[in-house]
């Protein structure tokens, strides 16, 4: 087709596209990344590894500053997010996965948050829940435009939120717990639609 570049096929009735992607592009690509700790105190360092190979983590960089942990992870196909953490922080940094260095300043949250989790598709990564602030709101940002973050909507309940998981369109905020002495915990799952804006 001349006119939108895209290579067609006729059936005999209609003209229909033809879907050409490369199996590299089906992929998460190939490095993971572990940042913070706090063995035998915080630690600002980011290690990665190769998924598809065995092996130890390697030096990455490091992180603005240091962090026991607890803050939201999230990821396109090039750059990695690092959201809040612990000490409680409104700050998100980013690196970039395919070469190593350090983490760089993104913008800042709506609220400082740590303990929070983090979900996202290929363009938004949307944060929620925290310990220290408990509180039920959800903040997002386009990867790839760094800025300060937006308020998205909320939680269906203000705590510690301790497991994500996603697809592309959808990301799910699964578990937590509420702050002590007497600490609650919840065996609630929320989802939201990650290219929409709106409450769990």
């Amino acid at each position: 087709n001349t006119d939108s570049s895209k290579l067609e096929i006729y059936n005999g009735e209609a003209w229909f596209e033809i879907d050409a992607t490369s199996p590299e592009l089906q992929t998460g690509g190939t490095r993971g990344l572990f940042y913070g700790g706090n063995t035998p105190s915080n630690r600002d360092r980011i290690e990665f590894i190769n998924v598809d190979t065995t092996g130890n983590s390697v030096d990455f960089g490091n992180l603005l500053s240091a962090s026991n942990e607890g803050g939201g992870g999230s990821a396109d196909r090039s750059r990695g997010l690092i959201s809040g953490g612990y000490p409680t922080t409104n700050v998100i940094q980013f690196v970039t996965i395919a070469s190593t260095g350090d983490a760089v300043d993104f913008g800042d949250m709506t609220v400082a948050r740590d303990y929070n989790a983090s979900v996202n598709d290929r363009t938004r990564s949307v944060t929620g829940g925290s310990f220290t602030s408990m509180t039920n709101s959800m903040d997002y940002v386009t990867i790839q435009a760094t800025g300060n973050s937006v308020d998205f909507g909320d939680l269906t309940q203000s705590r510690q939120t301790d497991g994500t998981c996603e697809s592309q369109t959808r990301g799910i905020f699964m578990g937590g717990i509420s702050p002590g002495p007497s600490y609650t915990a919840y065996n609630i799952i929320d989802y939201i639609t990650t290219s929409t804006l709106g409450n769990a």
